[in-house]
């Protein structure tokens, strides 16, 4: 950024107590400042590197509490199918707010006193697509975060790692026992359909006949422990709505007993939930 000569002064120094970072870290050293007030370190515009410094005085008159805030996703962050997320942590605690972009910028640039408590970081979250797909990517992205900036904690926070997933309607779709189970926990194989609010469902269509729902899973590859990844959890107990269940005995057989008018034949759940 061009400042004209006649709008800096520049070659100021402060031996402490009167300047601090964003951060609330006391700084003495050289800095200029502006003719609108702002004040940088270094001698002059060309000084690397180049930060913010705030006058004391003002950084006591700023607002230290977190607004608390909700946070949704947009329906042009669904379109894009992804959405940035930011955050603060205590610096000697594991205790994360989510927080708008809005308080994000306004922390970073001083217009909120956070001192040296807090550290701010972000990421960006999975919306749409492959449910399986997203699980995965948002949890890798977390505990990628969490590794990288030294966030302990993050991981146990931020676990629900569907929050906020929307499926994208799709008809006449057919699964070879590698995606999904029924609610009674057994392996689905035959044709299904993905409905905008209900999710996978047995049948190639959805029609206004009784069919069961679907829940995607995935197997870890350490203990070969079945992760079902649903978004309906009122039958089963749920951790942030990850269904821990028993791993797939070798023998399992996939159910294709049932018969459902939406679609062909395929493997429903006894005594499931229909919609």
């Amino acid at each position: 950024m061009y400042f004209p000569k006649n709008k800096i002064k520049t070659s100021l120094y402060t031996s402490g107590n009167e300047f601090v970072f964003v951060n609330g870290q006391d700084y003495i050293g050289s800095y200029w400042k502006t003719s609108r007030g702002e004040h940088y370190t270094g001698e002059s515009p060309n000084s690397v590197p180049k930060e913010k410094i705030f006058p004391k005085s003002r950084v006591a008159d700023l607002p230290t509490v977190i607004p608390v805030e909700t946070i949704i996703p947009t329906e042009d962050d669904y379109t894009l199918g992804e959405f940035q997320r930011y955050f603060t942590r205590r610096r000697n605690q594991a205790l994360f707010s989510e927080i708008t972009k809005t308080t994000y910028n306004d922390i970073s640039q001083g217009k909120i006193n956070m001192s040296s408590n807090y550290k701010l970081f972000n990421l960006s979250w999975k919306l749409t697509g492959d449910i399986i797909n997203t699980f995965q990517v948002n949890k890798s992205m977390v505990q990628l975060v969490e590794q990288k900036d030294n966030l302990d904690g993050l991981s146990n926070f931020l676990n629900n790692y569907i929050q906020y997933y929307r499926y994208t309607p799709q008809n006449n779709l057919y699964t070879d026992g590698s995606e999904f189970m029924n609610e009674n926990m057994t392996i689905y194989i035959g044709p299904y359909h993905i409905h905008g609010e209900l999710g996978p469902m047995v049948g190639a269509y959805h029609t206004e006949e009784s069919h069961n729902k679907l829940i995607p899973y995935l197997t870890e590859k350490i203990n070969r422990t079945v992760i079902g990844v649903g978004l309906d959890t009122r039958k089963y107990t749920t951790q942030q709505n990850i269904i821990m269940v028993e791993p797939l005995k070798s023998n399992s057989s996939p159910n294709t007993s049932t018969n459902y008018s939406s679609g062909g034949s395929g493997g429903g759940s006894s005594g499931g939930s229909s919609y």
